[in-house]
């Protein structure tokens, strides 16, 4: 790289002091213009709930609920062990940035809240955009390209840095608070590629050193956030052969530390896979050929620069049948195949058009070829790629413009050549940056509720068949039961390859509308289908322990779902209501203390720990449990209920009578509160308060054996009797 030769008075000017100035405070001044553009577009939605996979990522996620133990146990993991298929399984640390998210709201006594997990993506967002900046204005200060932007480099990388952070492809990545993979990956992919560029053109044996530790430090943090980052050691090389070396050999030769060092992050990264921590949804032994797939992928490369020219509509997940043969994807293939034949072209001949067309190619290329069955296309994966179009129209387009200036000019005006190039392609991409604001806007107001998000996606792909399931389930959790059938049905319809798992939401969806018959006859018939479902076993057990009191039947349903699901919370508590109902209370407080420690605010955990607290003569720990559940969860009865009871045997009568009256306002059909009632007012000695709360407890149940011992013993003891 050519350094300038700068005299001593220049070095010591004024005018040499503030340029040093100004490039000192460069960086900062990019981020802040670039983090204020995306906390214009994406700062309205900070408190947008999560939505689909956040759910099992974040709020169903037990090894983010504590920081210590960083790897903790396969029962308990640490942030360090994601569950296994989990979207941050083999990311652990992904998984970590979640976990500090959680223990800072908890810090500030709060459940797990969207807002700081929004706010840090768009910081990382914000950030990564900053070091785009950084390694395109780098890159077109290099010789490659003889001085021709050395001038402009700077403004040119911020209009590139600008349009790429506010394209409404980027939407899903940043305001989909579990597609931090992609974030992550991101910024530590573009911090290899500028690490290394820095590498490559150190002055000094030292720099050298320090860029190749960061370098590789970024390399093994990009591999321990997503998969995608495999291609960053490639990408190096062949960045280091276009616009350095000019050969891959002498790049080996000049550069192998670095690339020794970016290597271990491909060990780092086989070291993260071994197990196929999403085995479940990727792979090629998920039924889909592999030949039908690269087909397939031959369509969405061409849907994805679609959406890079045109990018509406948009939408959550994007699904159209498999192309099976090459007959049926013709059109694509012979497409992708030409853009091949040109790429190879131009890398040959070391254009910079080249790098960037591999770019694209190189860091899509995991998804290409490896199939995801769940998820055919969508536009996260663009994340990264869509620099190299981005820059292409930008820098590409400047230089076109730079060629019309110099032959509209006849003399040898040089500014004349950078001004009026320069004010062109600023005023087109800025045009571009605020089109996409407003587009970004309007694209992120579906996030605002998970039901638009469906409902979006349902009106824009009306025969997907996860767009029906999905849109089934949060119409489920919106309690809109009949509708979210009509969806599941449809689902059902559409695709009766998976109706082990459609049958399995209609089963929830029926014992959300009282059904509970219909509800275990649509689960036993998921587990006809498919006798393995371990949700659908925990789902059946459920049923059958609270809408049957099947203990016996419902035990060995829980426990094979455990075996199969041991980091679910909900099949634990199930099973510690099973000890609890069987006299075995003691062991109940263990199943229950994991799943009140990492799901702190469930009521009914708390409510459940206060049970079992209270038979085993805890009863001081069992009112400090229910007093929470009440505080979450002010309107439920029978924690009123419970909590009376646990008082009255602490030998607080007057705190138990204020509390089961409480109950009895908000559920007057409560037998027991009616009997604990009467027990209060008896030791309170006013048995005729007592005579009346029993009478009332045996009119709502004749055969109450304590409230007929109570009644004979407060008539007994009537003045007078």
């Amino acid at each position: 790289m050519t350094i300038p030769v700068i005299s001593p008075a220049e070095a010591t000017s004024p005018a040499a002091a503030t340029r040093r100035g100004w490039q000192t405070w460069r960086p900062l001044v990019v981020f802040v213009l670039l983090g204020a553009a995306v906390v214009a577009v994406y700062g309205g939605t900070t408190h947008a709930p999560f939505v689909f996979d956040d759910v099992p990522c974040i709020e169903n996620n037990p090894s983010i609920m504590h920081l210590w133990p960083p790897l903790g146990t396969k029962e308990e993991p640490g942030p360090l062990r994601p569950p296994q298929d989990f979207n941050t399984a083999g990311r652990p640390l992904v998984n970590l940035s979640f976990a500090l998210n959680v223990a800072f709201d908890r810090i500030e006594g709060i459940k797990v809240d969207p807002f700081g997990f929004h706010v840090c993506n768009m910081l990382l967002h914000a950030l990564t955009a900053t070091l785009l900046w950084a390694l395109v204005r780098r890159t077109l200060c290099l010789d490659f390209f003889a001085g021709r932007f050395e001038r402009v480099a700077s403004p040119l990388a911020f209009l590139v840095a600008l349009v790429w952070a506010l394209h409404p492809l980027q939407t899903e990545a940043v305001q989909y608070v579990s597609q931090r993979t992609e974030l992550m990956m991101g910024f530590f992919y573009l911090a290899v590629m500028y690490g290394s560029l820095r590498y490559f053109t150190a002055e000094n044996s030292a720099s050298q050193t320090n860029w190749l530790v960061l370098t590789t430090l970024a390399g093994l943090a990009g591999m321990a956030c997503k998969e995608v980052m495999v291609s960053a050691p490639a990408m190096v090389l062949l960045y280091d052969r276009t616009f350095i070396a000019g050969s891959f050999l002498r790049a080996l030769r000049k550069s192998w530390p670095l690339y020794l060092g970016l290597l271990l992050g491909w060990i780092l990264l086989l070291a993260l896979n071994v197990g196929g921590p999403r085995s479940a949804s990727a792979g090629f032994h998920l039924n889909v050929a592999p030949h039908v797939w690269w087909l397939t992928q031959c369509r969405v490369l061409w849907l994805y620069l679609k959406l890079v020219v045109w990018p509406w509509p948009l939408v959550i997940h994007y699904e159209f049948p498999y192309l099976q043969t090459l007959s049926a994807a013709w059109p694509w293939a012979l497409g992708v195949a030409g853009l091949a034949i040109l790429t190879l072209l131009l890398v040959w001949r070391r254009a910079a058009a080249g790098f960037l067309c591999v770019w694209v190619i190189a860091i899509l290329s995991p998804t290409l070829v490896v199939p995801i069955i769940t998820e055919i296309a969508v536009e996260r994966r663009m994340y990264l790629p869509l620099l190299a179009p981005v820059a292409f129209f930008i820098v590409g387009g400047y230089a076109l413009l730079q060629v019309l200036a110099g032959w509209r000019t006849a003399r040898a005006d040089q500014t004349s050549k950078i001004r009026w190039p320069l004010v062109a392609i600023a005023g087109v991409a800025i045009t571009c940056a605020t089109v996409y604001a407003m587009l970004d806007v309007r694209r992120l107001a579906a996030y605002e509720d998970p039901l638009t998000l469906w409902e979006d996606a349902h009106a824009h792909q009306p025969e997907n068949y996860y767009v029906h399931v999905n849109y089934g389930v949060e119409l489920l959790n919106q309690g809109r039961a009949e509708e979210a059938l009509q969806q599941l049905k449809m689902a059902l319809k559409i695709d009766p390859s998976d109706a082990a798992h459609i049958h399995a939401v209609m089963g929830k969806a029926h014992l959300l509308a009282k059904r509970p018959a219909e509800a275990k006859r649509q689960l036993e018939e998921a587990l006809r289908l498919q006798p393995d479902f371990p949700e659908a076993r925990g789902n059946l057990g459920h049923v059958l322990l609270h809408e049957y009191n099947d203990i016996a039947g419902a035990t060995p349903y829980l426990e094979e779902s455990l075996r199969k699901r041991p980091d679910s919370l909900e099949i634990r508590h199930d099973l510690a209501l099973v000890l609890i109902n069987t006299g075995r209370s003691a062991e109940a407080i263990d199943w229950l203390e994991p799943v009140v420690r990492l799901k702190p605010e469930s009521s009914e955990a708390h409510r459940d720990m206060g049970l079992a607290l209270g038979n085993v003569g805890r009863a001081p720990e069992a009112i400090s449990q229910f007093e929470e559940a009440l505080r979450l969860n002010p309107h439920s009865a029978l924690i009123h209920q419970y909590l009376g009871m646990a008082l009255i045997n602490v030998g607080k009568n007057q705190s138990a009578i204020e509390q089961l009256e409480r109950s009895l306002e908000l559920d007057p059909r409560l037998a027991d509160a009616h009997y604990y009632l009467g027990f209060a007012h008896f030791n309170a000695g006013r048995p005729r308060d007592a005579i009346s709360e029993f009478e009332k407890a045996l009119a709502l149940q004749p055969d109450h054996a304590g409230a007929k011992i109570g009644l004979e013993r407060a008539r007994a003891a009537q003045p007078g009797q």
